[in-house]
């Protein structure tokens, strides 16, 4: 099959956004359209989709920094009819190796602090990352009132004294005003990493 990942232009995100990102994530953890499309035109947020032949699979939003290699997987989510068919797997590696990232953070629904309808879908979630490789760090991330813990896709080795927080701060704060960040967002360090 030949799949391919194309790039979408902040009108083409329209779609995205109306057709499946509004059922994919609850509405408290998006951002509106017109934001995610200022974000897009003026090249702070990425969006992607996977694609066979003209069917729509999957999407993934990322913010990158300037001349960083470490980006912020935003969101990301495969078509509820093609889920558990491998392709959130294959998508996530292919995006990984056509960017230029050494690492991917990954802003993960804190499972422990979801209610309990909520809980399993966050678990699955997790998990999903961890069998494609991520790596859990010691930091949780609160952005108005949802929790995170924060992930990386890449080498453990390489990012062993990454500043998780700087990144986190650094990439909030190319989507909203400082003061907001400063108001809005907190980070919580653990001893040890967040496992589930």
């Amino acid at each position: 099959m030949n799949y391919k990942i194309i790039g979408i232009d902040e009108k083409g995100f329209s779609e995205i956004y109306n057709n499946y990102m509004i059922k994919d994530f609850p509405q408290e953890e998006l951002r509106s359209l017109e934001d995610f499309q200022i974000a897009i035109k003026e090249q702070v947020i990425y969006a992607y989709a996977l694609v066979l032949d003209d069917d729509f699979l999957g999407y993934a939003t990322v913010v990158r920094l300037d001349d960083s290699d470490i980006m912020l997987l935003d969101y990301y989510a495969v078509s509820a009819k093609q889920r558990g068919l491998g392709l959130g797997s294959y998508f996530i590696k292919e995006l990984f190796n056509l960017l230029p990232a050494k690492a991917f953070l990954l802003e993960v629904q804190n499972p422990q602090k979801v209610s309990k309808k909520e809980f399993e879908t966050a678990v699955q979630r997790v998990h999903f990352y961890e069998n494609n490789g991520a790596h859990h760090t010691n930091l949780e991330w609160t952005s108005f009132d949802n929790n995170y813990i924060i992930m990386f896709l890449g080498s453990e080795n390489a990012l062993i004294d990454l500043d998780f927080e700087h990144y986190m701060r650094s990439f909030y704060r190319l989507l909203m005003p400082d003061h907001v960040v400063d108001k809005y967002t907190h980070a919580t360090l653990n001893k040890s990493r967040n496992k589930i």
